[in-house]
């Protein structure tokens, strides 16, 4: 019994792992397409004096802020998910019952929501960063 356990734990986090990568992948593309198409707003940011530093916090606060609510998303659905399938009805004897064991424990639903923030500020960084080595000459040079 104990072995299914060990088994179930590492396929969760074999399967969270995936989904954060994925997750970290579709942040860092969105964060880059917002960047091509604000050129001109970065130039012009630039052009009045920003540093590059401010455009780099603005863009790493732009891709935690999908972080946080890719994550609060995650956790209600993820939550609601497991009430769902913990209510099916598998028709024999599971331990104490006939639905699928379920855990809800909040440690792992924390765990999740923190990780999540760290691959949303991971995958926020190279896009950040290139945004900041923009200059407006550069942007102007790229868009004629």
């Amino acid at each position: 019994f104990m072995q299914l356990i060990n088994i179930q734990d590492i396929m969760r986090y074999i399967i969270t792992s995936a989904i954060l990568i994925v997750a970290a992948f579709g942040i860092y593309n969105v964060l880059s397409i917002m960047i091509s198409q604000k050129q001109k707003e970065i130039a012009i940011l630039r052009s009045i004096g920003y540093a590059p530093d401010k455009i780099l916090r603005l863009f790493m606060i732009q891709g935690s802020m999908l972080g946080l609510l890719g994550g609060g998303a995650g956790l209600f659905i993820g939550f609601g998910a497991c009430l769902i399938i913990g209510s099916i009805d598998l028709g024999f004897e599971i331990g104490k019952g006939s639905n699928l064991l379920i855990s809800y424990d909040w440690d792992i639903y924390a765990t999740a929501f923190v990780a999540a923030q760290v691959a949303a500020a991971i995958a926020s960084i190279i896009p950040a960063r290139h945004a900041a080595k923009l200059t407006p000459l550069d942007i102007i040079r790229a868009n004629l």
